[in-house]
């Protein structure tokens, strides 16, 4: 292995032409449309758990407050502003929210989060603000990474590009979740993990130490990434004894540092099982194959395809670029694998292997959807995109012919992008939203002077909380700890049932007639019926 990586680099080279200038253009458009109608999605029952965690509200106290209302009926507002407050506690509340229910989601961006809201307040839009900040920041980052790797401004301002543009990117950087923040920090690690290597400081070593416990602390498998950082040094024969040892000193730190959390982890081991259950829904191979190939894809176009989980594709023109857009995926994993690319890329290609197969092993040892999640595999996407960075800059570098197909590429993902992100924008919910059938029906929520009452039990309390938002102010909720007891308690003349249990149904079908309103999955309409 070349020692490239291990000496001063040369300074990039800025040839200014027409392409660059245009990508450079490109890219800031996109990269601002983060910060684009961050109110509009559906805030759905990951994100309200999200704003629970700042407000520092256990999930039995919120039940508890929505049944000690006075004659149990609560406002749309009230229901919003149990997540307004951050915990006048403070963080000692955020960490001790997460803890208790939440524990596979350590406390770096919950904390952030908890910040910004005590100064800005903490309704949907301004907490996913922070999150659009480092999908932001994820394009700097990934553009001074690969000047790091490539001395090269044209590879590093294709990532940016290639990072701006991807759907799957602009989903989490408008989610009120830590998957932006994780990619900005593996992405900053990356970048200090190199240095720390070239320079060899310790300053250097302190800064990477520093950003890696920060990235174990915004997501627990930040530990596959740091797997890759020691298959790397420990194979690269050029890395000095020394180095290594500063290497295996700082990064035995970041575990120690760690160690609190992971305690935290290990005494809520049934609950962290308990909140994953879902991952492990069986998948048939085929349906595995093909969600595979949609989740490549998503890097570069997403137009809300839903797959095979909820319900067949709708738009069969969608798999055309669906399967060109995977193939653009192979094109860059091909980039970092191909034995004349940069020995920088061997890095890359470690990151994306330690970071997509244990997930994908998981997959095939217990079943289930642990390899079909994207944002458990950030890293791998954020590595895929790099290296079709670099297979287009060797496109471009090459003959004509070459360098008309790499423009031709870029073309094409700047077609897929622009079509991407304008469905994305003219939507209320995404593949990402769950229930995505909710959404939609509450499109169709009747709308009137008189106010309207839902009513639903202790199991829907998130979702409830996503309703909220999207019904009209003079909506009342009613909270029951179960459903069995409506049956034999006076009712109003009209009212709506949310998530109604068929056996609720039954019992008061001889006095109400039930209407479904979207799709009557969710939402039913309850009039009584006329006496003869």
């Amino acid at each position: 292995m070349d020692t490239q990586i291990l000496t001063e680099p040369t300074r990039p080279n800025l040839k200014l032409n027409v392409l660059l200038i245009l990508i450079w253009i490109a890219t800031a458009i996109f990269s601002g449309l983060r910060f684009y109608n961050l109110s509009q999605k559906m805030y759905w029952g990951d994100e309200v758990a999200s704003s629970l965690r700042v407000s520092g509200i256990l999930s039995k106290d919120l039940s508890r407050k929505l049944l000690s209302q006075e004659g149990q009926i609560v406002s749309a507002s009230d229901m919003q502003n149990y997540l307004y407050e951050p915990s006048p506690k403070g963080l000692s509340a955020v960490v001790d929210s997460l803890s208790t229910e939440d524990a596979q989601h350590p406390p770096l961006v919950p904390i952030l989060q908890f910040a910004w809201a005590k100064a800005f307040g903490a309704m949907p839009g301004n907490l996913r603000f922070v999150s659009a900040v480092f999908g932001f920041l994820s394009i700097l980052a990934v553009f001074f990474l690969c000047l790091e790797m490539f001395q090269s401004i044209q590879i590093a301002s294709i990532a940016g590009f290639l990072l701006s543009i991807s759907p799957i990117q602009l989903i989490y950087s408008q989610q009120t979740r830590e998957y932006s923040a994780w990619t900005f920090i593996i992405l900053i690690t990356t970048l200090l993990f190199l240095r720390a290597l070239r320079k060899n400081g310790i300053k250097d070593w302190v800064f990477y130490g520093i950003s890696m416990a920060a990235a174990l602390y915004t997501y627990i498998t930040s530990g596959f990434v740091l797997g890759a950082f020691l298959i790397f040094t420990f194979t690269n024969k050029d890395v000095p004894k020394q180095k290594k040892i500063y290497f295996l000193t700082t990064s035995g730190l970041c575990l120690f540092a760690f160690l609190p959390w992971a305690n935290v982890i290990l005494n809520s081991v049934s609950g962290v099982v308990k909140n994953n259950n879902w991952s492990g829904s069986p998948v048939g191979f085929f349906d595995y194959v093909f969600m595979s190939i949609l989740n490549l894809s998503r890097n570069l176009f997403d137009v809300n395809t839903w797959g095979i989980w909820d319900h067949p594709i709708e738009i069969k023109w969608t798999l055309v670029p669906v399967f060109i857009a995977a193939g653009f995926g192979i094109l860059g994993i091909y980039g970092i694998t191909k034995k004349n690319a940069n020995k920088s890329a061997t890095l890359l290609l470690m990151i994306c292997a330690c970071s997509f197969l244990p997930w994908f092993l998981a997959s095939l040892i217990f079943g289930g959807r642990y390899g079909l999640v994207p944002r458990y595999f950030m890293p791998s996407l954020v590595a895929v995109s790099i290296g079709l960075a670099l297979s287009i800059s060797d496109l471009l570098d090459r003959n004509r012919w070459s360098n008309k197909l790499g423009i031709l590429i870029l073309v094409t993902i700047f077609s897929f992008g622009s079509i991407s992100f304008t469905k994305y924008f003219s939507s209320r919910s995404w593949w990402t939203t769950r229930p995505p059938q909710l959404a939609q029906d509450l499109e169709d929520f009747p709308t009137s002077e008189k106010s309207s009452l839902i009513l639903a039990d202790l199991s829907s309390t998130f979702a409830l909380l996503s309703v909220s938002f999207y019904v009209p102010k003079n909506t009342n909720f009613r909270v029951e700890k179960s459903f069995e007891q409506l049956s034999n308690e006076p009712l109003p003349e009209s009212f709506i049932l949310f998530r109604p249990t068929q056996a609720l149904e039954n019992s008061l079908s001889h006095i109400y007639t039930f209407k479904e309103i979207g799709s009557g999955k969710f939402l039913k309409i309850a009039s009584k019926k006329s006496s003869l």
